[in-house]
């Protein structure tokens, strides 16, 4: 096999229901889910598994909910004897990222996850701000938009998605102006964002200083295979700059683009989705397409996909 990466999705993929199928059918899913539950005081599997769509929207659930179902698939994956060369995460998937390579326990981010979910709530309203993608401009294009579109309030990039897509955060009257500017440019389509706060943006600066104490408690240790992180799509070389960095990952761009260049630079050809939605594999071809290299893909959130691969890995070995 040719390289592999495992890469992880974010926040607003998650759907009532993710990992129940995968939980009933696989053993390494259904210990990880177990695990979860009994160090939270939240029953994750209700909430991931049954709902109420409610509760697995606000924040605080929705992020270690998703990286229950982002591990255990992971664990799984490594039971076929697929060891990833390299990882990374989209936002949120980061901390997945970190967990695979062995720097974060699964215990500890599950907590901190928890808390960055109520850390954000503590200093940044609900409802303040939104996010929404912009598709069919070029960066330039972009930067004109929040140019402009910062007069009347923050905006900032959040997300570098994949060529010719980027996400834009901020308070909602400025998201709004950026809507209507984008669409006098002749953007080809946006997307507002089932998420109620401003993400990967100055407005979470506070935020992100405090979740950095939370994350300077925990044991901290050096990535076993190369993690490409968001804010600066570098490899982390020493886990004493890894506070430094998710205190920024919290409030800075995500250069997930790339991310993903820099993984293709390593020689990945193989990248595995590990959790819900897909979006991180449409994002990978895009970028990989735009490089002109090819790459393989898998989005993995399902026992259909989980054996698709499976099958993949038998044919790659025979």
């Amino acid at each position: 096999m040719e390289k592999t990466a495992f890469v992880f999705p974010a926040q607003g993929a998650q759907y009532v229901g993710m990992g129940k199928e995968l939980y009933d059918h696989y053993e390494h899913i259904r210990s990880t889910y177990d695990q979860a539950n009994e160090i939270m005081e939240i029953d994750i599997k209700q909430i991931s598994f049954t709902g109420p769509k409610e509760d697995l929207q606000k924040t605080e659930n929705t992020q270690p909910c998703i990286h229950a179902m982002e591990i255990g698939i992971a664990r799984q994956i490594e039971s076929f004897g697929v060891v990833p060369d390299m990882t990374a995460g989209f936002s949120l998937g980061q901390y997945a990222s970190l967990v695979t390579a062995g720097a974060f326990r699964f215990e500890d981010t599950l907590q901190i996850l928890r808390k960055r979910g109520i850390i954000v709530d503590s200093h940044v309203p609900r409802d303040i701000g939104k996010m929404m993608a912009i598709i069919g401009l070029e960066d330039d294009d972009i930067m004109d938009i929040i140019k402009e579109a910062s007069k009347v309030g923050t905006l900032e990039i959040s997300d570098y998605n994949c060529p010719q897509e980027i996400i834009v955060a901020g308070l909602n009257a400025a998201v709004e102006y950026a809507d209507r500017l984008a669409k006098e440019k002749g953007a080809r389509k946006t997307v507002v964002l089932p998420i109620n706060q401003p993400f990967h943006t100055s407005i979470l600066d506070e935020s992100a200083a405090e979740l950095k104490k939370e994350i300077m408690k925990i044991d901290i240790s050096m990535p076993r295979i190369p993690v490409i992180e968001n804010v600066y799509a570098k490899v982390i070389e020493a886990p004493n700059e890894i506070p430094g960095l998710m205190e920024l990952h919290t409030s800075r761009s995500v250069r997930w683009r790339q991310c993903v260049e820099k993984m293709i630079e390593l020689g990945a050809r193989v990248f595995l989705e590990l959790g819900p939605s897909g979006l991180v594999t449409k994002f990978v071809n895009r970028t990989a397409d735009a490089l002109g290299i090819q790459v393989e893909t898998f989005h993995i959130e399902d026992c259909e996909s989980m054996e698709h691969f499976r099958k993949y890995i038998k044919e790659s070995l025979a």
